[in-house]
């Protein structure tokens, strides 16, 4: 319960921070009322994540380490604080190894994913509140991938271009530090085949905040 009401707590300051930013930008009078201390407290939030994919398992034998561009919403409420709902849509592609080319019968070979995760991520009680907010976080999620599979064959009469299309479902299981504005987070993402450790440098931005 102490965890539990010092992370309600450290989130509603943010939000106070956050819902007071317009009032200094745009000197909305709808900022400037008194907020209850046994107020709720609710918010959308928007967030762009990039950072490097390093394949693992089979998937790491014949392809390089890609790289991934995601954006994500996420929701909370202070009455299921530290938990946030968060929804995903993301891009990664990955181009085989100069080694593995050379070995088989591909000129070329390419895999870009299209995924779509929804999960939850818990905010841990700060670590540092002396130089500002700073959380530990963990994040669980269910996945979907659109996978394109783009390739060349050798042969005589030259490269021939194919493609080929698959969905799969996985999960991920993240580990960040946050400063909610900003945060860094590290994953290992789950699918057949195709398993993956991600690392993302997020900027997380508020769309609606209330209380």
């Amino acid at each position: 319960m102490a965890d539990r009401f010092s992370a309600v707590k450290c989130m509603k300051k943010f939000f106070l921070f956050l819902l007071f930013i317009p009032a200094t930008f745009f000197a909305q009078s709808e900022t400037e009322k008194t907020v209850k201390s046994n107020s709720y407290a609710k918010g959308f939030f928007f967030s762009i994540g990039l950072g490097p994919r390093a394949p693992v398992g089979e998937f790491s034998i014949s392809y390089n380490i890609g790289m991934g561009l995601n954006f994500e919403a996420s929701f909370a409420h202070s009455d299921y604080l530290p938990f946030f709902a968060i929804a995903r849509i993301g891009y990664e592609s990955y181009n085989a190894s100069p080694n593995y080319i050379k070995k088989s019968e591909y000129a070329s070979l390419i895999t870009n994913l299209l995924v779509l995760q929804f999960g939850s991520k818990i905010f841990l009680p700060s670590i540092s509140e002396d130089i500002g907010i700073l959380m530990p976080t963990v994040e669980f999620a269910g996945s979907y991938a659109y996978k394109q599979l783009y390739y060349s064959i050798k042969s005589l009469q030259g490269f021939r271009d194919n493609f080929e299309w698959s969905s799969k479902f996985g999960g991920q299981i993240g580990f960040g530090i946050s400063m909610f504005i900003m945060e860094i987070m590290g994953y290992y993402n789950f699918y057949s085949a195709n398993e993956y450790l991600s690392l993302d440098l997020k900027i997380r931005v508020p769309i609606s905040v209330s209380f």
